[in-house]
């Protein structure tokens, strides 16, 4: 069976991904918000591959609990649904939920 879903996509369940539909929160819009992406396990940025527009992955621990790669951005236009671009410190800028 192979996943559905690109990684840094938007998920619901992991049958979706390749390898994890991992939640995370953010406040992109000023309020927390979670949300649910397509990612990877990485221990650095170079594990993590580009964004569909040629963005590179970021490996961070926005969690606090392991790393997974997230997608890099320069605006909200760069990051799927309702997802928005944050700087998140120490990882420079992130879509985040």
């Amino acid at each position: 069976m192979t996943a559905e879903l690109d990684i840094y996509e938007i998920c619901e369940s992991p049958s979706q991904c390749e390898q994890s539909c991992h939640e995370y929160s953010g406040s992109s819009t000023g309020s927390l918000e979670v949300g649910k992406i397509c990612s990877a396990d990485c221990s650095t940025s170079a594990d993590c591959p580009d964004t569909a527009d040629g963005l590179p992955g970021v490996c961070a621990d926005l969690n606090r609990l392991f790393f997974q790669c997230y997608p890099s951005c320069i605006t909200d236009a760069d990051c799927l649904g309702d997802f928005g671009c944050a700087s998140v410190s120490g990882f420079g800028m992130v879509c985040t939920p």
